[in-house]
């Protein structure tokens, strides 16, 4: 009679363990996907349907961690994985949520499938393997919950990292997707905030970031606090996700609203768009072009100090007026900015240290001036 009372006390043990066990992953599904990997999946999901559906990361959470659950469920039953060692039934559902995700969305193949069929046939071994070792799994009829839930967790938790550490998670990738979608649905300032405390980008995020800056009227102050590895090119890249029109050409073509020509480089594409349409949208977009092509002189003729009449002009057109005067005395002759000058003076001194290296010059500029014009057009 005791004997049957504490096996009953045990199973109701395992009961809860496996319910909070299923509970946690199902948690982990969702957030993994809404939060982390949804707009991967959805670029996904509407290139391989070719535009025909769209990915609401909600639903296809639910569906996945379903799906994950009764992999889970079947493997379990088949083995008899259960109590302590529940969580081992869950690593072929991790690996299998972080396979799917590990995709690259410029070709759409795996980044190394050799490495992703060594991880999943080693996880469904270790499902298969883990019961035969009987000594480790049988069950003690005192087993406490907190016992139980211990062990569980601990392999949950190192399943969950390697889940996470396994898969696609390219940060300049995931901020260039994130900038599609916002731009997709015209939120202009949440393009041009994206990732801009990073050091990273990609040719896209670049382009939509940029143009974004430029809409919003900010990138006379703005546009070199980012990185601008690509020069002029990173207002028109000519590498998109082609294949749908969320994440696509599309999106960057209807965000400039207009359509560059075949072959037109981003500087004419930018000329063009201004002689043909002189809003300040038009004119920002072909002063950053001027600037991030480093034409100082044609950007101090066609835009001199005086256009701004008695408003204080936005920042990198001052210091790009300034640099213009101090490389050539015709250009900006008459310019005055009292309270750049002292800069651009200690800006310029940094590099007469006699015992500096390049190396050394480049890191005392970018701690110092890191977000001027004056440290892109020397240095980046």
């Amino acid at each position: 009679m005791m004997r049957e009372h504490i096996d009953r006390v045990q199973q109701e043990r395992n009961h809860s363990v496996r319910i909070i066990m299923a509970v946690l992953f199902a948690l982990f599904v969702f957030f993994y996907i809404v939060l982390f990997q949804a707009d991967l999946i959805a670029v996904m999901q509407e290139t391989w349907s070719h535009g025909a559906t769209h990915n609401n990361p909600v639903i296809t959470a639910i569906i996945v961690a379903a799906i994950l659950l009764l992999l889970q469920t079947g493997l379990r039953n088949l083995f008899g994985i259960y109590g302590r060692w529940e969580a081992f039934s869950y690593v072929p559902s991790f690996m299998l949520l972080s396979f799917f995700t590990d995709v690259d969305t410029r070709t759409f193949h795996y980044h190394s499938p050799t490495k992703w069929i060594v991880v999943l046939i080693l996880s469904f071994v270790l499902v298969a393997v883990v019961p035969y070792f009987g000594r480790l799994l049988r069950q003690d009829r005192k087993t406490f919950i907190t016992v139980l839930l211990s062990t569980n967790f601990a392999v949950f938790a190192v399943s969950a990292i390697l889940c996470v550490a396994l898969t696609n998670h390219n940060a300049p990738l995931h901020m260039e997707l994130t900038a599609f979608r916002y731009a997709d649905r015209e939120r202009v300032d949440r393009v041009a905030d994206v990732g801009r405390r990073s050091l990273e980008t990609t040719p896209s995020l670049s382009a939509l970031r940029n143009v974004a800056l430029c809409r919003s009227g900010r990138a006379g102050d703005e546009l070199f606090t980012m990185t601008q590895p690509y020069g002029v090119d990173g207002i028109m890249p000519g590498r998109y996700i082609r294949h749908n029109t969320r994440y696509g050409s599309d999106v960057w073509e209807r965000f400039v609203g207009a359509e560059p020509y075949g072959g037109e480089s981003a500087m004419d594409f930018c000329a063009r768009l201004h002689r043909s349409d002189d809003s300040p949208f038009s004119r920002d977009l072909y002063i950053s072009a001027l600037l991030l092509d480093r034409r100082l002189e044609e950007f101090s003729r066609e835009f001199p100090p005086q256009m701004m009449g008695d408003t204080l002009a936005p920042r990198h057109y001052r210091e790009a007026w300034l640099l213009a005067r101090h490389q050539s005395e015709t250009v900006c002759a008459d310019y005055i900015d009292s309270e750049l000058e002292p800069l651009l003076d200690a800006f310029l001194s940094i590099a007469d240290d006699p015992d500096a290296t390049s190396v050394v010059i480049d890191n005392r500029r970018q701690l110092a001036f890191g977000k001027t014009y004056w440290y892109y057009y020397f240095h980046q």
